[in-house]
């Protein structure tokens, strides 16, 4: 319980600032999320990409089309930018004259995304930012505002979505400010522009160490904003339901007070969404390792169970959901992604079914295949302990340990789903 009560949300000073960054590639909602955000919460909003265009467009003036043309140096330290920032715009002026809707060309959004490539660039916006950040809590939204500009941020979000919804989204915006759209043309240079964006040498677009990932593919603004806002709240977790917040505060009572389960590796749990692989001894393992974790979770549970009504509601206001164990169930794993890219955690145990003793069964696929689709870590979990009723009686501890997290992403070429599975049950019997 000392471990669980030490891992809050990071100390800090008082009357510090609280900063929020937004990351990710263009036609992600990084922006209209940003906005809608600060509007709610109150913070400053600082646009970054909007400082980009602003030199790219007084480079534009001078006739600067690269960041190798010399003469962008003496620019940057001549042309006057100032920003003003509150909850629901931000406005840009270049040498006194306001170029807030002027800066929103794709022409000048394409020149924005080369000039920054330039370190001297990069350099300069950042300076912009961190002076705006310090008049009162604020959300920067951008391509490396987590990995680069604010680090030690309080909540980092990396925003990502398919390329065809994205360009969608960009089209959509354009027809909105009666712009004509060249369908084919602005999918080619989003395309193009994030190759450049992750492949250049200077801060290149990443998902920023701790950043939360949030797939908004299927989610409307407002769903991701109202998603970010609960994040934010929960010192990025989910809290979930007052139904759920009471039904885990009586588990806790009942297994640590009680039962006097002990816990290990508490610090190991990430924040937003992953995997929780566990070995499955007793009908008490759900329960157990769903009231240890810090915030809301979601488990994979039999189908059979959902069939009893009182029993079947109970388990979804618990966020569980339905699989048919025997086959590969895909509308069951396609619900799972779904709640992971939502930075929903789940619990799943890979071996599918319970078994005694120490010996471990042999792993499904599943917890591969959703690490790998949601692009979320697996944290492997043992249980130890052979009766729930015995630890009641002081007879013997039941002990959860948590693991160092597992990434798909980290496979060597030439590895696939099984193989990863394999590697997640050797990490819980290692435990």
């Amino acid at each position: 319980r000392s471990q669980m009560q030490g891992n809050g949300y990071g100390s800090r000073a008082t009357g510090a600032r609280r900063i929020i960054t937004i990351d990710g590639p263009a036609g992600t909602g990084k922006s209209v999320t940003a906005r809608a955000l600060a509007k709610h919460l109150g913070f400053l909003y600082l646009d970054s990409g909007a400082l980009y265009r602003a030199i790219a467009l007084a480079a534009e003036r001078e006739g600067i089309e690269t960041p190798r043309d010399g003469r962008l140096l003496g620019l940057l330290e001549s042309v006057r930018i100032q920003a003003r920032a509150d909850a629901g715009a931000f406005h840009i002026s270049v040498d006194n004259r306001d170029v807030s809707d002027e800066i929103r060309s794709e022409r000048l959004g394409c020149l924005a995304s080369d000039l920054a490539t330039a370190p001297e660039v990069r350099t300069r916006v950042g300076e912009l930012l961190h002076d705006l950040s310090r008049q009162q809590d604020c959300i920067a939204e951008g391509r490396d505002m987590g990995s680069e500009v604010f680090p030690e941020a309080d909540l980092k979000i990396y925003l990502t979505a398919s390329i065809e919804v994205r360009a969608q989204r960009r089209i959509a915006q354009l027809r909105d400010e009666g712009r004509a759209v060249n369908e084919e043309r602005v999918t080619i240079e989003m395309r193009a522009r994030d190759s450049k964006d992750r492949a250049r040498g200077a801060s290149p677009l990443r998902v920023p160490a701790g950043a939360i990932r949030l797939d908004t593919t299927d989610l409307t603004f407002e769903e991701q904003t109202n998603l970010i806002c609960a994040l934010y709240r929960g010192h990025g977790r989910l809290r979930g339901s007052r139904f759920y917040r009471c039904a885990r505060g009586l588990a806790r009572c009942f297994f640590i007070a009680l039962g006097g389960v002990r816990v290990t590796g508490f610090e190991k749990i990430p924040k937003g969404a992953f995997l929780l692989a566990s070995n499955h001894r007793s009908y008490f393992d759900g329960p157990l390792i769903g009231c240890l974790l810090p915030g809301a979770t979601g488990f994979l549970a039999k189908e059979e169970l959902f069939r009893k009504p009182l029993l079947g509601s109970l388990l979804r206001r618990l966020n569980a959901i339905p699989i048919r164990r025997g086959r590969m169930d895909r509308s069951a794993l396609r619900a799972a992604r779904s709640a992971l890219r939502q930075a929903l955690p789940l619990l799943i145990f890979p071996e599918g079914t319970r078994t005694k003793g120490l010996q471990l069964g042999k792993p499904h696929a599943g917890v591969a295949w959703l690490a790998r689709q949601a692009h979320v870590p697996v944290v492997p979990a043992r249980i130890r302990g052979d009766s729930f009723w015995r630890s009641v009686l002081r007879l013997e501890h039941i002990h959860v340990t948590f693991g160092d997290p597992l990434y798909y992403d980290s496979l060597e070429s030439g590895s696939d789903d099984r193989m990863f599975a394999a590697t997640v049950m050797q990490a819980i019997a290692g435990l």
